[in-house]
């Protein structure tokens, strides 16, 4: 069990990491205005700058280091384990 939760947290980094390198090599390619919002139907309604592309890897590399830090302490309040597992 500890060998796959060390994969699956190996996997998630690296999958973190291309994140930022996919996004540094193509930050300068994408145009002026970006879709930020998405109806139901997948159409974009709501639009904004380029550099708001950085709000979302830095909100991912925030909440891979959350959940990190979770999987570290079971008793975290947030967590809802039962107690019989």
């Amino acid at each position: 069990m500890k060998t796959i939760s060390l994969v699956l947290k190996v996997i998630s980094f690296v999958v973190l990491i291309l994140i930022w390198i996919f996004t540094i090599v193509n930050f300068k390619n994408l145009p002026e205005t970006i879709p930020i919002h998405y109806n139901i139907a997948g159409t974009p309604d709501g639009f904004g700058p380029k550099s708001s592309i950085w709000f979302e890897t830095t909100l991912t590399t925030a909440l891979f280091l959350f959940l990190m830090y979770v999987s570290k302490k079971p008793n975290f309040p947030l967590l809802n384990i039962p107690q019989n597992i």
